[in-house]
């Protein structure tokens, strides 16, 4: 995404003497706390018969699910995130020998009580669960924290711009010529869970957030 500011108006001498370009890149950062998180868990079954194998894993997350709602994570909060039948196969002395099937079902979650992460998780696993591929806590309005780490990155360049026109002992327009938004590749990595099976009197699966860093990074252009 581009932003274009019209040049002020200087006057012609000064338009005339700002006439070079001085390229900076500004980064802003700002630390939140994540208010929800996001879990893709589900049931893999395995069997000979596939008609068996699709029932039994149907019933699995069919418990699942009326887990997780007796948790309180609501209807809409719960997608199927991938349905798949793979053939699964043995190999002995270079030849495919046909073993079954392998049935998985994935549930994509969003929990809004973060607290609450451990104790669904184990709930989950109870009714049936055995395969957690992602936890990622997240915010539920980035687009608000982005638009404020993105005025920190425009306020960083503006320094970066003016440290450099005190240094060389120039004047420089403060206002950008151009900001462009530079792409960011999220660095936080999903987390794995051991999973077991909880009961009454065990202690809650530790997930702990932490703290998410909202990053804006742009290249502004100023005159000088």
């Amino acid at each position: 995404m581009n932003y274009h500011y019209p040049p002020l108006n200087y006057g012609t001498r000064q338009q005339a003497q700002m006439n070079n370009i001085m390229k900076v890149i500004g980064e802003g950062v700002l630390p939140v706390t994540p208010d929800q998180l996001e879990i893709i868990l589900g049931v893999t079954t395995e069997g000979e018969n596939l008609q068996k194998t699709q029932q039994l894993n149907a019933e699995k997350a069919s418990r699942v699910r009326k887990a997780l709602l007796q948790k309180g994570i609501k209807e809409e909060d719960i997608q199927t995130q991938d349905y798949r039948i793979n053939l699964n196969y043995d190999y002995k002395d270079g030849e495919e020998i046909f073993r079954g099937y392998r049935v998985v079902n994935m549930l994509e979650l969003t929990v809004k009580e973060v607290e609450q992460a451990g104790v669904i998780i184990d709930a989950a696993v109870k009714a049936g669960v055995n395969t957690v591929t992602n936890i990622n806590f997240t915010v539920a309005n980035k687009q608000l924290y982005y638009q404020q780490a993105l005025t920190k990155a425009i306020q960083n360049a503006q320094k970066k711009a003016t440290a450099i026109a005190k240094t060389i002992g120039v004047p420089f327009n403060q206002i950008p010529e151009r900001v462009e938004e530079l792409s960011i590749n999220d660095e936080r990595q999903p987390r794995e869970v051991v999973l077991g099976i909880s009961t009454e009197d065990s202690i809650p699966t530790p997930i702990e957030p932490g703290l998410l860093s909202v990053k804006a990074i742009v290249e502004a252009e100023f005159n000088y």
